[in-house]
């Protein structure tokens, strides 16, 4: 669809994921290229995270990832 580069999905709503999971699905690689972020000069080395869930662990984005696999499309 012309115009539309982004979708975000609440996937604890319906998706049946646990709360505060959610998704966005960029349209190309080129736009989610701009989503990561890196740190150089933090004290404990190069810091880069490619989500907004930073240090967080695993454990949402696991049972997004399943729910999205499980239900599809």
């Amino acid at each position: 669809m012309d115009g539309v580069t982004s979708i975000n999905a609440d996937v604890h709503k319906y998706g049946y994921a646990p709360k505060g999971s959610s998704v966005l699905i960029y349209k190309n690689s080129t736009l989610r290229r701009h989503q990561y972020f890196s740190f150089a000069t933090w004290p404990g080395g190069i810091y880069i995270s490619p989500t907004a869930m930073g240090t967080r662990n695993g454990g949402c984005l696991s049972a997004a990832w399943g729910s999205l696999l499980d239900l599809g499309i």
